[in-house]
């Protein structure tokens, strides 16, 4: 519990900081920190072991530990509390960042909606905008971004780890990392 937040009359809005690279929100009557790293580490490259759960990975402290030392030069609070758990899973996300939103080619009424990196982020504008295209049968804003046909073969294993770190480093580190990002489809 961090002192004081029970008594707010609201819950604390999400901070996030892509210089740091960090985020940090109430969790209940605490907080939970968000911390990314440099580097993007593959955990699963040749795809998700059968019997992965909601397992953890180790802890690996040292990737994240400018983040959190610049955690506690922002938010000075977190020096006093200190971290009760440290938790390391990994982060799903398809290779240039957007969602797999919209109906499925060659499936009758299937849809998707999933692919979501920051699910409290971008979920809901989505799945207001995918509801409404459902209902009303066409969708009241272009949703080519999300649409789940971007992908096709040539979208093999090379091209999804180079354009997700690309993509991971541009949006949580200052760049300096990643290259210049490669075309989001091959010419045709």
């Amino acid at each position: 519990d961090v002192p004081g937040i029970e008594d707010l009359p609201h819950e604390l809005p999400v901070l996030r900081d892509t210089a740091a690279p960090l985020y940090i929100r109430q969790e209940q009557r605490g907080l939970l920190l968000g911390l990314f790293d440099d580097a993007p580490v593959f955990w699963a490259p040749d795809g998700t072991p059968e019997d992965f759960d909601t397992d953890l990975l180790p802890n690996d402290l040292d990737r994240v530990s400018h983040a959190f030392e610049r955690a506690l030069e922002r938010i000075p609070v977190l020096n006093e509390l200190g971290v009760k758990r440290v938790l390391n899973g990994p982060l799903m996300r398809t290779p240039d960042a957007a969602p797999l939103a919209g109906p499925v080619p060659g499936l009758a009424d299937y849809w998707l909606n999933n692919g979501f990196f920051a699910g409290f982020a971008q979920a809901c504008a989505t799945s207001g905008r995918l509801a409404r295209w459902i209902t009303e049968g066409e969708p009241d804003q272009e949703m080519g971004f999300a649409d789940p046909r971007r992908y096709g073969p040539w979208a093999d294993g090379a091209y999804t780890i180079d354009r997700t770190r690309t993509e991971y480093v541009h949006e949580y580190g200052d760049g300096s990392q990643a290259e210049a990002a490669p075309p989001r489809m091959p010419a045709r």
